[in-house]
């Protein structure tokens, strides 16, 4: 024992007993060592006299202070701990675990009825929705394919012209102009097969045409170059789909643009909903969520604008403000690689079937009694899936309430290398002078041009 704490024992068995003598054996501590059971604090403090006093008491032999009592009152360790009396059993585990499994039990039946309430809340998987929307008798919407050039005989005459379009840029066929035909760009877009190059440079630049204004421009090949590596970094990196949208797909979308007339541009609506409920082509709780990232839209002149905001009156099938005046004219839904197709595919035909149902709204409204049988162009649509870029379509059947969605589209390029994002940027480029040549003019003739300062047809 350490002469610390021998003074701090001498000390206390003073307190107790009060000996003058403790006080001394605490200067010399090796003299006096007393035994640590004696502080145990369910035992009372001893001391030499009062052992002899005691055994004095009981008649034991010896009367010397120092004699050994014939029944050993040497302190003992206490059957249990001091002071942990009133601890509490060990529980018992298997009783516990009984408990466990039964709370477990009543937690699981109580999960699974709030779950079945959230289940009927929420829409059917992807795949069995589109299905059902299929068979739906106010407006089927069948299912179709653009994946093979054969698909295209039996599609409608919109459907099928721009459907080739899009073959002719997954074929490499037009997407540069001749100022691209350099050493630099040649170098740039190789390959690494001499006979696959060979055939691309054949007919990959076009020919001098002032009419191709929409599309004839050179893109930035630094710029593109640039994007084909933040792609690539974010395929290494797991990347969000956000990520993948704010440094790759709107950089693209945008670069489209350059060289093109000022009335269109890309705007990143992944916050818009459709509005009203009564544009939703199944029930509000299975589509509200039903939204898309990006759209191509047409920049509405300013005094059309003023005339649809007097009126109160806005274009689209959402109360997104940006969108409320200008018009869509192609919708984007992004996803990350491998993932959420049936989800995408889902997502851009609620919103396409949602404003052809707005579109049929305008036409009724403002001065157009046979709404229900007049064409409206096809809806364009693009599928992104990490590099990939797809085009599909919607087309509405007029007269006949139903619609078919070309889920199965082209791949018209990706981001993978500066000639694959070429030909994404030139299928861009084509939906744009598309837009110009026919979505434009169809909308503004079939309905802004019918809305003047008089009242609204009362259907």
């Amino acid at each position: 024992m350490s002469s610390y704490t021998s003074c701090w024992v001498e000390d206390q068995a003073a307190r107790h007993t009060g000996s003058a003598a403790a006080a001394i054996h605490c200067a010399s501590p090796a003299k006096h060592k007393r035994a640590l059971a004696e502080m145990d604090v369910n035992a009372e403090m001893g001391t030499p006299k009062r052992r002899a006093a005691s055994n004095a008491k009981v008649g034991t032999p010896g009367d010397a202070p120092f004699d050994i009592p014939t029944t050993d009152t040497t302190p003992r360790p206490v059957s249990r701990i001091p002071l942990l009396s009133d601890a509490p059993e060990p529980p018992d585990f298997r009783q516990t675990k009984r408990a466990r499994d039964h709370i477990d039990s009543e937690s699981s039946a109580h999960s699974s009825t709030a779950s079945g309430s959230k289940k009927s809340r929420r829409s059917e998987s992807p795949q069995k929705e589109m299905a059902l929307r299929g068979m739906n008798i106010q407006y089927p919407v069948a299912q179709a394919s653009l994946v093979n050039p054969e698909d295209l005989t039996s599609a409608p005459e919109d459907v099928r012209s721009l459907a080739e379009l899009m073959y002719s840029v997954k074929d490499s066929v037009d997407i540069l102009p001749r100022a691209a035909n350099t050493p630099e760009w040649r170098a740039a877009l190789t390959s690494g097969s001499d006979q696959r190059d060979q055939r691309n440079f054949q007919t990959l630049f076009r020919a001098d045409d002032p009419a191709n204004d929409h599309v004839d421009f050179l893109p930035d090949k630094t710029h593109l170059c640039e994007l084909v590596e933040e792609a690539r970094e974010n395929m290494i990196r797991f990347a969000s789909e956000p990520a993948w949208n704010s440094s790759v797909h709107h950089p693209l979308l945008n670069t489209s643009l350059r060289g093109a007339r000022h009335n269109f541009r890309f705007d990143n609506i992944t916050t818009a909903r459709i509005v009203p409920a009564a544009l939703l082509p199944v029930p509000a709780d299975t589509s509200q969520s039903r939204k898309v990232d990006f759209c191509l839209t047409f920049k509405v002149p300013d005094d059309i604008k003023r005339r649809l905001g007097a009126r109160d009156i806005h274009l689209n099938q959402t109360d997104y403000t940006p969108l409320l005046l200008d018009a869509i004219v192609a919708s984007i839904e992004t996803k990350l690689p491998g993932e959420g197709r049936a989800d995408g595919m889902r997502q851009l035909m609620t919103w396409a079937q949602a404003q052809v149902t707005r579109l049929r709204q305008l036409l009724k409204e403002f001065g157009r009694p046979d709404a229900g049988i007049v064409e409206i162009p096809v809806m364009p649509l693009l599928f992104v899936q990490g590099h990939e870029w797809h085009f599909l379509c919607f087309k509405d059947v007029a007269g006949e309430n139903m619609a078919t969605f070309y889920s199965d589209g082209v791949l018209i390029g990706s981001t993978t290398s500066l000639l694959e994002t070429c030909k994404v940027v030139a299928g861009l480029r084509v939906l744009i002078k598309w837009a110009d040549d026919v979505w434009w003019p169809w909308l503004r003739r079939e309905i802004l041009d019918n809305i003047t300062d008089a009242a609204r047809v009362v259907p």
